[in-house]
């Protein structure tokens, strides 16, 4: 069924009513090649698609060209003019009430030899380094750029607006000052941007560039096309309470986790939900511990009764309940006073960091659904609802750092889980535990096998921490688990290889999961401190899983994005896909680098116009591209974390096919942003589904 030259990825599949497993991204592979989704396909802010926009100062009568997708597609520019020592954005200026200015192309800007000068960028990229030939190299003396466009609104109103600037800039909409709000006037309206270079936070390089675009705001008219259906998730996430789990399928229901620790499920044929469970850690407590706190006990149960009548009144249409997260955090300060060692501390009793509690992806045998949240809280369903275990692993937090465990994965008959403490091996039918690693079996005497011996406790506290998925392989018959750290035998847990040095060669980013094409293996491997500098390593299994067991390194491509603008780190958030001798790789700034893997070397780079969302540790989404580049029929999938997806055509060559964007703001409290999207969309026919923080969405082509 999968042709040979599209397979990305093969992680064991141990047979189930369906015939396989299904988890990270469908079987692990992120490869779809008989997918056949729509080509277009969005949803849109009527509003949005009625602005229109230009350079030139309008004459009487003209109303400008479209703007595509709320982007400006020309700039009046005025710059780079050099700024005195010191100089501050916020506080100073080199032209006195710039928000004023109603420039001409041509003219000079006033107080500077400066004059406006016309740029066509049609894009949400607004590179001004490259655009007005500055190079991005740390060191340089500071500049300001400012640019200008006008803007027709038919209607006028309030929009949403995405700016963000890699060093210091501002937003002035008809004079005045904005942030994540434009208020256009009906007719004309004037923006302008005053950007200054300096220092990007963690890389070091110099920044000079910006990116903007326009959105609707919840309470205005949208039309979609192409979109099935549409699913509002329970909980209302926030900065700290996100999720980035991909959805899976079995038979006609799709399953998804959403905050905290909410199992999701939904007819995938309309959308309506089936049933939400919520799990605690008060429903994985022990016999012993009830008979020892009964007035612990006596005051969660209201508190647990009510959240599961909550879950129950979702499947009823009953509106969303915001004090479902409440109540949750309540019952886990409860389960604090039980013990505090084993419920306390991050993703127990406080939010899970930056990604979240429900993060990880579920994982099906077709028949139950397997799910592993941050803290350690391990739960089995069958596709009804019914809980069929649960359980409460040891947490042993090393002071107060963040949780970031990878998905769990099915082999061999066994549910295994990871996080930073060590590898758990659960029987998928009874949830007894079959085997356990732990950090110090292979970070202890092992220690020795690692790359710098000294980092042994750098390794035992975080290696499986950060990493999207668990993977598996089967050699000669032989089940394997394969880890950021080690491979194991699944069936016995029998420690085979400390692979540290193949995951952590340059201490760094490790978020990126590995995938295979047979028995070859793709990792990306950033050097520490030094962004935009990433290799793509190559390794090869052995055939059998005999011992002693070797791995081979076959080569180390480098990837160089210094030339591009550097948002977050220059991390590598997606995994890697593999198609037909090529290599697609896309850093989180936005840089797609596509590199032949027998030449080993970077056929091309393109700058991405994905309307990305970019903090320096925010979110799930942290960086501005999260999702892992995704095969399905004949393009290459490229998601922005706001719901813009690039369609490109595989090969030596950058070729844009559609460009689509999913319209739906979230109230995530501080920020006002569009909803986050940092998971892989997945491919079933002619459908492709995908979630964001708030949204599950069915796209399909819309019958006649």
């Amino acid at each position: 069924m999968r042709r040979a030259a599209a397979v990305v990825a093969c992680v064991l599949l141990s047979a189930g009513v369906f015939g396989e497993t299904v988890g990270w991204r469908g079987d692990g592979s992120g490869c779809y090649p008989d997918a056949d989704p729509p080509l277009h396909w969005g949803r849109e802010s009527v509003a949005v698609s009625q602005l229109r926009c230009q350079a030139a100062r309008p004459a009487e009568g003209e109303t400008g060209q479209p703007m595509k997708q709320g982007v400006i597609s020309e700039w009046l520019v005025a710059g780079p003019i050099e700024v005195p020592k010191g100089f501050n954005l916020k506080k100073d200026t080199i032209v006195p009430d710039a928000g004023a200015l109603r420039p001409a192309e041509g003219e000079e800007l006033p107080g500077t030899a400066a004059k406006w000068k016309k740029y066509a960028v049609n894009s949400t990229v607004l590179d001004w380094s490259t655009l007005l030939g500055r190079d991005h190299k740390p060191g340089l003396p500071p500049v300001e750029v400012l640019a200008h466009a006008y803007v027709f609104s038919p209607s006028g109103g309030t929009f949403g607006l995405h700016a963000m600037h890699s060093a210091a800039g501002q937003v002035f909409v008809n004079g005045k000052l904005a942030t994540n709000k434009a208020d256009l006037v009906k007719g004309w309206n004037r923006i302008l941007l005053k950007v200054l270079s300096g220092k990007v936070t963690c890389t070091g390089g110099e920044g000079l560039d910006s990116r903007l675009s326009l959105f609707g705001m919840p309470d205005g008219d949208y039309a979609t096309r192409n979109v099935a259906w549409i699913h509002r998730m329970p909980a209302i996430p926030t900065w700290q309470c996100s999720s980035a789990s991909t959805p899976v399928i079995a038979g006609d229901q799709l399953f998804v986790t959403c905050e905290y620790r909410t199992l999701v499920c939904l007819d995938k044929k309309n959308g309506k939900l089936l049933w939400v469970r919520t799990s605690t850690f008060y429903d994985a407590m022990t016999e012993e511990e009830k008979k020892a706190h009964p007035e612990i006990v006596k005051e969660i149960e209201p508190l647990a009764a009510r959240l599961r009548k909550t879950d129950e009144s979702y499947a009823t249409g009953a509106p969303l309940e915001d004090k479902k997260l409440e109540l949750e955090q309540q019952i886990s300060k409860l389960m604090e006073k039980v013990d505090a060692g084993k419920y306390s501390g991050w993703g127990v009793t406080r939010g899970g960091g930056e990604v979240g509690v429900s993060i990880q992806t579920p994982v099906t045998d077709g028949k139950r659904v397997y799910v592993s949240y941050v803290a350690a809280l391990l739960v089995c369903y069958d596709r009804e609802g019914n809980r069929q275990w649960i359980r409460a692993r040891e947490l042993k937090l090393h002071g107060e750092r963040v949780i970031y465990p990878p998905s769990p994965i099915l082999v061999d008959g066994k549910f295994i889980a990871d996080n930073p403490w060590g590898t758990v091996a659960l029987d998928a039918q009874t949830g007894e535990q079959q085997w356990r690693i732990t950090r110090e079996d292979y970070t202890g005497d092992k220690g020795s096998e690692i790359a710098n011996p000294d980092r042994a406790v750098y390794y035992r506290n975080n290696l499986s921490a950060f990493t999207s998925s668990l993977l598996s392989r089967t050699l000669n018959k032989e089940p394997l688990l394969v880890t950021t750290a080690y491979v194991a035998r699944a069936r016995d847990g029998k420690f085979l290889t400390c692979i540290a040095e193949v995951f952590y060669d340059f201490i760094g980013n490790g978020y990126a999961t590995p995938v295979f094409n047979g028995t070859t293996m793709y990792k990306m491997c950033k050097q520490q401190d030094n962004g935009g500098l990433v290799d793509l390593q190559v390794w090869s299994f052995p055939p059998s899983a005999a011992e002693p067991f070797k791995l081979k390194k076959e080569k180390s491509v480098r990837i160089d994005t210094q030339r591009f603008p550097i948002w977050c780190f220059g991390e590598q958030n997606a995994s890697p896909l593999v198609h037909e001798g090529l290599v697609y790789c896309v850093s989180a700034d936005g840089v797609l680098s596509v590199v032949d893997v027998g030449k080993g070397e970077v056929v091309y780079q393109q700058l991405l116009d994905a309307d990305l969302f970019m903090h320096h540790g925010y979110g799930a989404g942290r960086g501005g591209m999260s999702a892992s580049p995704t095969l399905a029929g004949k393009h290459v999938y490229l998601f922005g974390n706001q719901g813009t997806c690039l369609m490109i055509e595989p090969g030596r060559s950058f070729k844009l096919v559609a460009r689509n964007r999913l319209e739906n703001e979230v109230k995530a409290g501080w920020n006002n942003h569009q909803d986050l999207m940092a998971s892989s969309p997945i491919f079933e026919g002619r459908r492709m589904y995908f979630r964001t923080d708030g949204y599950v969405y069915c796209i399909e082509e819309e019958k006649p």
